[in-house]
């Protein structure tokens, strides 16, 4: 337990306002939600500022923000790429309600870092204990959410999302439909919980097994995840599980390191015993498999994510001037650049829905530029020694992040976010 942490004891000492912050995080995980125009998210997102700064102004004390932080770097830079997105041209105008919708987050991400940063220790470990216990909550609600989808839809062929969230409460949303597909006459779900697509569920799940402490909990979270039939979630199990059992077999001590063990070991019978039982998961792993091995089996999707790399790194080397090398296209529309190029426009066109390219790397230095590609990777590295549980975390988007985007995920931001403040706050010394 490290200075910071001695002498606190937040079950004694919890707070009203840190009871909200944790339900508030729980509730920000519910995404794609609108009431009209209006987005849940988004309310919960202000909610939580409103909780962030009632605890800051309570309990502010004098310091700075550090000067080598580079989260806060992260989001000046987005800042700036999503203001100068606005000079080139969008295909729709939900496109441009997309850009909007993260330059009004980043500016929201940038109070909330420079309110952090201003806590007392004392406070902000409460708050950062808080915030942890809003994804282990978040996780196991959308857990038990996508458990029941589940199980109602292959029992008794009933859409839970669609009755509670469509006839019941009148909400418009992605959510109303079953997403799958269909092997033959099989037809295979695709988990979501309560978010607009089962990639972004098993991210919360992975973020809830990550900091959950429960043994029981961690094995129907890892289930939940691979019953979510996505590939991304799937990369970020394997790698928990990997950092997990590394972990375990580094243990000096000889009762602990046997304890650590059994637990990595219940995890993965319980995640291999899903897979053995589950022919969806069996075709998915299939399909996964013969794309690697046979080219011509390539899928439109797969064959794109395959040439982001070649393509994006060719248009921002050569067909980038030096704004765009540095600064973007504009986080959340760097497909802007394969449209505005000459060569690659065909190969990869961006001609509807998202105009955000679904990979880390790339996404972020066309979207971004060079240096808020720098940013976000120096703001994970600082996350990675920021506790073992935030190492996991950092870990599993570094290389989730190949095949995914997260660098514009609001959830992850503020988990960013928190874990860059609890580094620095650890290594300075504050009043």
């Amino acid at each position: 337990m490290t200075g910071l942490k001695k002498g606190i004891d937040i079950d004694k000492q919890e707070t009203h306002s840190y009871i909200f912050l944790t339900v508030a995080v729980a509730l920000n995980s519910i995404s794609g939600l609108r009431y009209g125009s209006l987005s849940l998210n988004m309310v919960w997102n202000v909610v939580l500022i409103g909780i962030t700064v009632c605890i800051y102004l309570k309990h502010r004390c004098k310091c700075r923000i550090q000067k080598n932080s580079p989260f806060f770097y992260y989001i000046i830079f987005c800042l700036i790429s999503c203001s100068i997105s606005y000079l080139y041209p969008y295909n729709s105008n939900e496109q441009q309600d997309t850009v909007r919708s993260f330059l009004i987050n980043a500016f929201f991400y940038l109070i909330v870092y420079v309110m952090l940063c201003g806590m007392s220790n004392y406070a902000f470990y409460k708050y950062e204990i808080a915030f942890r216990k809003g994804i282990i909550l978040a996780a196991r609600i959308q857990g038990i959410w996508g458990a029941a989808q589940f199980v109602l839809l292959y029992t008794i062929g009933f859409n839970l999302n669609s009755f509670v969230l469509g006839d019941i409460l009148h909400i418009s949303n992605a959510e109303n439909s079953v997403w799958g597909f269909w092997t033959g006459t099989s037809f295979s779900m695709r988990i979501t919980g309560l978010t607009n697509e089962n990639s972004f569920f098993a991210i919360l799940e992975c973020c809830g097994l990550i900091f959950e402490t429960n043994i029981y909990w961690k094995i129907f979270l890892a289930g939940m995840i691979a019953l979510s039939l996505s590939r991304s979630g799937w990369i970020m199990l394997a790698i928990v599980l990997l950092d997990s059992a590394f972990v375990a077999l580094r243990k000096k001590n000889s009762k602990i390191k046997m304890k650590s063990i059994a637990r990595f070991v219940l995890i993965l019978a319980a995640v291999l015993g899903i897979i053995l039982s589950s022919k969806s998961i069996q075709y998915q792993i299939g399909s996964i498999l013969s794309r690697i091995n046979d080219p011509a089996s390539h899928t439109e999707s797969s064959f794109r994510h395959i040439m982001y790399y070649p393509c994006g790194f060719m248009i921002w080397l050569f067909e980038s001037n030096i704004f765009q090398k540095l600064i973007g296209y504009g986080i959340r529309c760097s497909g802007l650049a394969f449209n505005m190029s000459k060569r690659y426009s065909k190969v990869l066109p961006f001609t509807y829905g998202s105009l955000n390219v679904e990979c880390d790397p790339i996404g972020l230095l066309l979207g971004g530029g060079i240096l808020t590609l720098i940013m976000y990777y120096k703001s994970l590295m600082k996350t990675f020694f920021s506790g073992f549980q935030y190492r996991q975390f950092a870990l599993m988007l570094l290389f989730a992040g190949v095949t995914y985007t997260f660098h514009a995920n609001s959830y992850i931001l503020w988990i960013l976010c928190v874990s860059n403040v609890l580094n620095s706050k650890e290594k300075a010394k504050y009043i």
